[in-house]
């Protein structure tokens, strides 16, 4: 028989619902490697347009940019940089799942 042992998901939320998780965290972490909003979301398999809805859908509800995004033009160039708010989810994000894991270990 497997062990069970204790599992969560960790959200962030206001009072409006949902704004960051697993989902909007991985793509923030790929846009601060691959540079751009696009390959980021190549990177994880998701469409552009998706990546760009989840982005969009959380800074709503916070009233604030996770990214500060340059357009390209037919070229390409453009570019994704994560705000400091955003740097800041990343850290609280992998802040409470060291922790969590500290926890379960214990």
């Amino acid at each position: 028989m497997n062990k069970p042992h204790p599992a969560f998901k960790l959200w962030m939320e206001t009072d409006e619902g949902y704004v960051f998780g697993p989902g909007v965290y991985r793509l923030l972490k790929a846009i601060k490697k691959t540079g751009t909003l696009k390959e980021a979301s190549q990177e994880l398999g998701m469409s552009y347009r998706y990546a760009w809805g989840l982005i969009k859908k959380a800074e709503a509800k916070l009233e604030e940019s996770l990214i500060d995004a340059s357009k390209g033009g037919r070229l390409g160039g453009g570019s994704s940089v994560i705000t400091h708010l955003g740097e800041g989810f990343i850290e609280d994000f992998e802040r409470i799942q060291a922790q969590w894991k500290d926890f379960v270990a214990t």
